[in-house]
């Protein structure tokens, strides 16, 4: 039977210096988005949380828990070695920890990668959509924590909708994604329809699809969300408009930044220094000959058992612009890294 209940955690580390070396990295971000003449807009940096388990711990049941848990969301579980890391990979797979303060080391048994998404990149068809001849994608951007009674929820809600902050970094996502769409039509794949340009920073990518907005709650946390739905053209195939779609979405806005090249440019020069992202924020899921449905790997954890104790490592991503406060950043990682 499936272990329901989590082992208890012995020690987490952060790996980056208390905080310390995070903040800077969100000081210079906030120092360019602030300066007019620099294009960068918008980054999102990540942080990662390594957790000592005082047993060891699989997947499958961590898996079953937030299946059984209340979690709401896109469950996925990847065991990327197949049961056993191969005897060529490092006996040191531990972050650099080597043994400090008594914490395992040797040979990696196993390693995992589990989570509960609540954003999904795209889907293309499925097999309660009729003709499977639909394509849709969300932008997922601006949280707030859930209150603890009905009217603190209820507040909280009204300030997340309020927040001119939350709303514009929704928008980005929601008109990089339309670009996306507008691709798909150029080449198309995807029938022409009427709509309103977004009213987002950048040329709101032909404005072929109106925005509809809603909030999605979780038990943590909750979102602003942005839906876009089209129709395939009869020309248009899965493996194609997926393909192209991959490629014009991945990553978003929401993981990474705006415009796309600045951002990056700025995460490898600040955030991979102390650690590689990994699977954490990649695109999750499946493309077949007649449907597709891939997330963004958030809200995850990289399990790995050295044979007890384990350890769990989590990656948390903050969304930086102008005005922001590098100690409000902090808070917010707690927020997330808690889900």
């Amino acid at each position: 039977a499936a272990c329901t209940t989590l082992p208890p955690v012995l020690a987490r580390s952060e790996g980056d210096g208390g905080g310390t070396r995070f903040e800077d990295s969100v000081t210079r971000a906030l120092g360019r988005i602030r300066d007019d003449d620099d294009p960068l807009g918008k980054v999102v940096l990540a942080r990662k949380a390594d957790l000592e388990l005082g047993a060891e711990v699989r997947g499958l049941d961590v898996v079953t828990r937030m299946r059984h848990g209340g979690h709401v969301g896109h469950l996925f579980y990847l065991d990327p070695d197949d049961g056993e890391v191969p005897p060529g990979r490092s006996s040191r797979r531990d972050g650099g920890r080597g043994g400090r303060d008594g914490r395992p080391t040797g040979r990696v048994r196993r390693r995992e990668f589990v989570g509960c998404s609540p954003e999904r990149l795209f889907r293309v068809g499925s097999p309660g959509d009729g003709d499977g001849r639909t394509v849709t994608s969300e932008a997922l951007a601006g949280t707030r924590i859930r209150g603890l009674t009905p009217e603190a929820d209820a507040e909280l809600l009204r300030e997340l909708l309020s927040s001119e902050k939350d709303m514009l970094e929704n928008r980005i996502t929601g008109d990089f994604i339309r670009r996306a769409f507008v691709e798909l039509e150029d080449n198309g794949w995807l029938e022409g329809r009427g709509g309103k340009e977004g009213d987002g920073k950048g040329d709101g990518g032909g404005g072929s699809l109106e925005p509809r907005y809603f909030v999605r709650r979780l038990r943590h946390l909750q979102h602003i969300c942005q839906t876009f739905e089209g129709t395939l053209s009869e020309s248009a195939n899965v493996i194609d408009v997926s393909r192209s779609l991959l490629r014009g979405l991945h990553p978003t806005p929401a993981v990474c930044g705006d415009p796309p090249d600045e951002s990056l440019d700025f995460i490898r020069r600040h955030e991979t220094v102390e650690f590689d992202r990994g699977y954490f924020a990649g695109p999750f899921g499946y493309i077949g000959a007649d449907s597709a449905d891939v997330v963004v790997a958030i809200r995850s954890a990289l399990l790995t058992n050295y044979g007890p104790p384990s350890s769990a490592g989590a990656g948390v991503g903050h969304q930086l612009r102008r005005g922001r406060d590098p100690s409000a950043e902090s808070g917010e990682e707690d927020e997330r890294t808690a889900t």
